[in-house]
């Protein structure tokens, strides 16, 4: 369908996708957004001179727009939790579905609301507008949350959505033939990320000290982000109260769509406007299979645990992707069992709207913070040295490096969730090149990029390299906790990870970022801090405030960051947003004491 310097003819053709196979450049060509042109093939899309629609949901009604999914979410899932205990035959409460179902959900319907509103954008600009569809034989549906994650990181899976969505629009346009499937050095592989705790023996003898101590009260625990000498501090000292959660079985794979099941989900009536008629279809097609198809399979791999539910269950981000240990603690929570949450990352607590935070807290009984505390949700937050930076208090220090360690993020190109936008990370994008293009010879001696680990189609390297071409840019072969460098360099407060580490171990850092976008927003309880970390020359409005800061201090940086205004401001944001005492032991030792009970 590439036609290169065919005579245009009438009719605006609409890319969907960067799939450039779909795409009919005979006619006047419209991006339906920033994701359809990737970096590396500017040369292709560049001389089509074609118009990209800016997002349709504009950052004025973001949080307006999240206000109104959160309603639709609520008004949904009872909708949901019904039919799929209907199919299942069960009666398992809302929450369950929530715990089970809700993660998948909530992406959902956040990226069928920004591919909905950019399609009706396409519509009222361009009435005449065609495109190129996949075919129906094409269509997959994930097997669980975890590939439906990665699928969005691709062209293929998102084609497909917006190839629903025209049908059940009424459309009919050409369809083409593509597999559906994502790039597999960009997957996000749960077993290499969530590492098991140890060899096969050690869970033997988990398994074993379950079993002895199966009359117990006990907490079983998952991917919670102690490092291991810490976590088997506490392990020994709860002695066998105190578990990981070890997995049995996996869901069959290759399961065939179940049409049947999905047809009666399909069926069902829900909401008065266009967007929401049409969820319950797409929502049918889209349902991973561990709902529907292996739903019954799952189940049975964890029916064993669930016969002697624990007092509690503990975990940092096993609510997303671990579809077992999801059944487990939602099944175990029929049961009475105590659900306790823990922050994992940065950002939480800090910003105006956190889809991770919400959704914890809006499923635990108990969220244990880095420090912040809130009274406006379903779990009750408790402020405890913040698990994943316990290590980090005791790291070695700094060795004498002058890095000036430029740390960035990944915002992949077709959204996932509010407030993440298409222009958001079109501007990030922009920020990064400012940021370097204004960085003296001087800084750029000692500057090392260190990207995300996935690249998500974004070319980060090679838009870095084309503005300095002998940039150095290290992997994470490494992890961050063992990088020493002599400036720390930060462009994202939301998922600001590294930028908390780097406060806690007492190492110079600099942060900016754009404060006119919605990911960027903080809440009322963070902006104290974060107009006190501006005051000192640590936080900065922009790339370019922050470049000058640099130059004005990379020669004499460890004096001014031992300066005394910067080191109280630091402090005072630790204590809410990055909180660890020397007493770390204790402390959580009587949380878990006090989560058994009596």
């Amino acid at each position: 369908m590439n036609a290169d310097h065919k005579k245009k003819v009438s009719g605006h053709f609409a890319a969907t996708t960067a799939l450039e196979g779909f795409w009919d450049t005979s006619r006047p060509m419209v991006f339906l957004g920033e994701w359809c042109k990737r970096y590396s093939r500017r040369s292709y899309w560049g001389p089509l001179a074609g118009i990209t629609l800016p997002s349709a949901i504009q950052e004025e009604r973001i949080f307006e727009t999240i206000h109104y999914l959160q309603e639709v979410y609520e008004k949904l899932l009872p909708v949901l939790a019904g039919a799929l205990n209907d199919v299942h035959g069960l009666n398992f409460s809302t929450r369950y579905w929530r715990i089970v179902l809700g993660p998948w959900f909530l992406y959902y319907l956040h990226i069928l609301h920004d591919k909905y509103s950019q399609v009706i954008s396409l519509k009222q600009r361009y009435p005449d507008f065609t495109t190129t569809c996949l075919d129906e034989s094409c269509f997959v549906a994930p097997d669980d949350t975890l590939m439906f994650v990665n699928f969005m990181k691709g062209d293929p899976y998102n084609l497909q959505l917006y190839s629903q969505l025209f049908g059940f629009l009424g459309y009919r346009f050409p369809t083409a033939k593509t597999a559906v499937k994502y790039d597999q050095d960009i997957e996000m592989v749960y077993s290499s990320k969530q590492k098991k705790m140890a060899t096969r023996l050690a869970c033997l003898i988990v398994e074993l000290l379950d079993r002895v101590t199966l009359k117990r009260k006990k907490i079983i625990f998952e991917s919670i982000y102690f490092q291991k000498p810490a976590l088997l501090k506490l392990i020994l000292k709860m002695k066998g109260q105190f578990l990981p959660y070890i997995r049995e079985g996996q869901m069959p794979v290759s399961l065939a769509v179940n049409q049947d099941m999905r047809k009666k989900i399909a069926g069902i009536k829900f909401g008065d406007t266009e967007f929401e008629k049409i969820l319950m279809p797409m929502i049918s097609s889209g349902l991973p299979k561990s709902m529907l198809e292996g739903f019954a399979a799952n189940r049975a791999n964890i029916r064993r645990k669930c016969m002697h539910p624990p007092r509690a269950i503990m975990s940092a981000v096993g609510w997303y992707y671990d579809e077992g240990f999801k059944m487990f603690a939602a099944e175990s929570a029929e049961s009475k069992t105590v659900l306790l949450g823990v922050q994992h990352g940065g950002s939480y607590g800090m910003l105006e709207y956190s889809f991770q935070e919400e959704h914890e807290l809006g499923l635990t009984d108990k969220f244990f913070s880095w420090g912040w505390t809130r009274n406006d949700c379903h779990a009750k937050i408790e402020a405890v040295s913040a698990t994943k930076l316990i290590k980090e208090k005791h790291s070695k220090g700094h060795e004498g490096s002058n890095d000036i360690l430029y740390v960035t993020n990944i915002f992949y190109r077709f959204m996932l969730s509010y407030p993440i936008s298409t222009d958001f990370w079109k501007d990030y994008s922009d920020q990064q090149s400012l940021f370097l293009s204004h960085l003296s010879n001087g800084v750029k001696e000692r500057l090392v990029i260190r990207p995300h680990r996935e690249d998500g189609g974004m070319d980060y390297k090679e838009r870095y390299r084309d503005i300095i071409p002998d940039v150095r840019v290290e992997t994470w072969a490494k992890p961050f906790s063992e990088r020493d460098y002599g400036l720390l360099v930060c462009d994202h407060p939301c998922y600001a990870t590294t930028f908390i580490e780097s406060l806690v171990n007492n190492r110079p850092a600099i942060l900016f970022a754009n404060p006119r976008f919605a990911a960027n927003r903080f809440n009322q309880r963070a902006a104290v801090n974060w107009n006190r970390l501006k005051a000192v020359g640590i936080a900065h409005d922009g790339p370019l405030e922050a470049s000058k800061k640099i130059e004005e201090i990379y020669e004499s940086v460890d004096d001014w960051w031992q300066q005394p205004q910067r080191q109280e401001a630091s402090r005072l944001f630790l204590s809410e947003f990055g909180r660890v005492t020397d007493q770390w032991e204790k402390e959580w030792g009587g949380v878990l004491r006090g989560a058994l009970g009596p």
